[in-house]
């Protein structure tokens, strides 16, 4: 293999076991199944290289920028050019169609040295760069250098979604310099950060750098936010409801913050109420590292969490200075005291940063992603340090400020008044779309002209709904989302459901429908459904000894347009956050995508049980766990389906498979030890960045035996070690892939 060491060759081989291939893959002179874990490596990754073949007019438009007068950039000079980029690691090199544009707000995004210098945003038709799709190559000051890198990891570390970031050579149309790779918010981001597609949100800056004849920021108080990957809206009337309920939400917090509504510090928001504690950490924690930057709604990014029902802030852009002492960002120099409760979100996330393995990992997972060791390690310490004192100064100054509850918010109704007194101020004409709808056809709306106080009740296509939510455009007027709430409430239909108290951390609800009977006595939790898509979610919770029974009803006419509901769960039986320890659970019937579902969870389940499964019967993703035994009889998609994950099967039986019996994805990790497979149309497929070993296995009357190969643009090629022999059926590999 080109550009493979010796010493690669033999890590691979003692991590997998595997013959050398010197076939080259479609855009890579190396198989990428085979460098799996290298290829999720920043350090793997030693060079970016970018050619333009329109370079004259790319030039161009860098002198129009440089030259142009004032200090921002505009939209019209962020114009796409079509590239080449190539990657280049320690073992090959990869080749990629795309296109890139200029970056940035600011002129500090460009800058004249020998050559042009400039941020630029890449977007790949082909291939992925650890593993993302679209990315930055940032003028490292434009960021704060290794502020951000640090940064950023230490939210992702705390739980938080925040991009991945490090340090890349990178050579764009012949200048070569050292600059910050950054992945965007989008769905390669969200699954970094073990987290489920759903919306995404952004502040609508449209309005906020230059707009017609309008100053910089001088619309602020009309900016609210909008939807960045609207074509997750296009997906179904549930993608639709989910969207449409959690934008308003949003909006009604940026409603509140354009009106003079500022809770804390003047600057940021709080999308789910007042005393929504991750929202608090968050800003607590940017504060500390002097990142006010990106409290700013206009800076905000957010997704929205279908299994907590809220809004996650998203880390961006902070302007972060984590060696400089904390200074409290006032506007007006009032003074605006903290909430009591902040103290102890301190406290929590101070004994969180102090944890030694915390530490140990943050520092080594930090050294991965720079380039200069000795320079990075004396940065690490100072920042820590520093970020330390900076919590006690700012809890000192919480504690020395009189401290209050939060100001009565005023109805929607006061503060739409005030949103429609600042249009007439600036004499800014917009539509504003409120009580909305679902239609025959899509949706209706109020529609009112922001001067004028026209009000029409109009009928509105979905995708004239996807460009008003992401460009807050409507009939090619300016326009903007904004009802008090969509009709469809994701708490309606909902209910709570109380749990034995010999359960740590209780958390379960479901749909109405629901009825759960427990008895204590023998540890046995039996649960009814009444229609066939009726669903429960456990969540936060310490399961251990316990066993869980779902009896779903026949399956009915009613089928859903998406894989999953208005609620987002896509299980009968569903498992966030759980702690599994000699769990058994035993599910039949039911309508729902999955009949298990468990996402970020861990543990053992001592037996699963599942027979006739109305599409998946158990899909897990972003979990690590071991299955003592699984059965499952009759699946009307797959019998078991794990992603982003590590799992161990013990005793695995998998009868009537409609597709596949072991379906393995997007960077899992599987071993079986024992597997017993007929009646499927596929027995074990892997894919994607995925492994999988197992060597006692039968596989009876199935057409495919193994499947091993890259299906997602965001990945590679696999890799599966499995026996030959004990299946009749045929093996399939791709050319990105290793079977063993």
């Amino acid at each position: 293999m080109k550009g493979a060491s010796a010493v690669v060759r033999r890590l691979c081989g003692l991590l997998f076991g595997l013959p050398w291939y010197l076939s080259a893959a479609a855009n890579c002179d190396f198989q990428t199944g085979a460098f799996i874990d290298k290829l999720n490596e920043p350090s793997s990754l030693k060079e970016l290289r970018i050619e333009i073949p329109k370079s004259g007019k790319f030039n161009k438009n860098f002198a129009r920028i440089i030259t142009s007068p004032g200090r921002i950039i505009t939209p019209e000079q962020k114009k796409k050019f079509r590239a080449r980029i190539y990657v280049q690691y320690d073992f090959g090199e990869c080749q990629y169609e795309g296109t890139v544009r200029q970056s940035g707000d600011w002129k500090d995004h460009v800058k004249m040295a020998l050559k042009p210098l400039r941020s630029v945003d890449v977007s790949l038709r082909e291939g992925n760069v650890f593993g993302a799709v679209k990315f930055k190559l940032l003028i490292p000051e434009t960021r704060g250098n290794l502020n951000e890198i640090l940064g950023s990891l230490l939210l992702r570390r705390l739980g938080f979604i925040a991009p991945e970031t490090f340090h890349l050579l990178a050579e764009v149309n012949g200048s070569r310099s050292l600059m910050l790779f950054q992945e965007n918010a989008a769905k390669e981001l969200l699954e970094r950060n073990g987290r489920r597609e759903g919306p995404l949100f952004e502040g609508d800056e449209s309005l906020i750098w230059k707009y017609q004849d309008f100053n910089q920021l001088e619309l602020e108080d009309v900016s609210l936010a909008r939807v960045t990957n609207s074509r997750w809206f296009e997906r179904g009337s549930n993608s639709q409801a989910i969207t449409l309920e959690s934008l308003s939400r949003l909006q009604g917090a940026y409603l509140r913050f354009a009106t003079g509504y500022q809770p804390w510090n003047r600057v940021t928001i709080f999308p789910n109420g007042p005393h929504d504690r991750l929202t608090a950490s968050y800003s607590l924690i940017l504060e500390a590292m002097n990142g006010h930057h990106g409290l700013f709604p206009h800076n905000r990014r957010f997704y929205f969490n279908a299994f907590e029902d809220r809004l996650e802030p998203i880390y961006y852009d902070g302007d972060l200075n984590l060696t400089k002492p904390f200074k409290r960002y006032r506007k007006n120099k009032a003074d605006h005291p903290y909430p009591d409760y902040s103290l102890s979100l301190i406290k929590s996330i101070r004994q969180k940063i102090q944890g030694p393995k915390f530490i140990e990992r943050l520092r080594r997972e930090f050294s991965e992603r720079i380039l200069d060791p000795v320079i990075g390690e004396e940065f690490f310490e100072a920042s820590l340090k520093n970020l330390l004192l900076n919590f006690e100064r700012l809890r000192q100054n919480i504690q020395e400020n009189p401290r209050r509850k939060f100001e009565p918010v005023l109805s929607f109704d006061e503060h739409y008044s005030k949103f429609i007194e600042n249009h007439h101020s600036h004499q800014l004409s917009q539509f504003v779309l409120y009580d909305v709808k679902r239609g025959e056809s899509g949706f209706e709306a109020l529609v009112e002209e922001t001067l004028t106080g026209t009000k029409v009740r109009k009928n509105i296509t979905s995708e004239e709904m996807r460009i008003l939510i992401s460009k807050n455009l409507f009939n090619k007027h300016r326009a903007v989302f904004l009802p008090e709430k969509f009709e469809v409430d994701l708490l309606s239909g909902v209910k709570d459901f109380s749990l034995p108290e010999s359960i740590s951390f209780k958390s379960l609800k479901g749909s109405n429908g629901i009825r759960i009977l427990v008895d204590e006595s023998v540890r046995v939790i039996e649960i009814f459904q009444k229609y066939p898509t009726d669903w429960v979610l456990f969540s936060d919770l310490v399961l251990e000894d316990w066993t869980i029974k779902f009896y779903g009803i026949a399956t009915g006419p009613e089928l859903q347009d998406q894989l999953f509901n208005e609620h987002g769960m896509t299980g009968c039986l569903n498992f966030y956050r759980t702690k599994f320890s000699g769990v058994g659970l035993e599910v039949a019937g039911g309508q729902c995508e999955d009949s298990v579902n468990v996402v970020n969870s861990t543990g053992t389940l001592e037996s699963v049980r599942v027979k006739d499964g109305y599409s998946d019967a158990v899909d897990i993703d972003f979990s690590e766990i071991e299955f003592s035994t699984i059965e499952v009889e009759t699946a009307g998609n797959d019998c078991l389906d794990v992603s982003g994950g590590i799992y161990l099967l013990g005793d695995a039986q998998f009868v009537g498979c409609a597709d596949k019996a072991i379906s393995v994805g997007e960077r899992s990790n599987l071993v079986f030890r024992r597997a017993r497979i007929s009646t499927s149309k596929i027995g074990v497929a892997i894919k994607d960045f995925s492994t999988v070993e197992g060597r006692d296995w039968l596989v009876n009357d199935t057409e495919i035996c193994v499947d091993v190969s890259q299906k997602k643009q965001e990945f590679g090629g696999a890799y599966a070690s499995v026996p030959s022999e004990n299946c009749s059926g045929t093996f399939q590999v791709d050319k990105h892939s290793i079977l063993q």
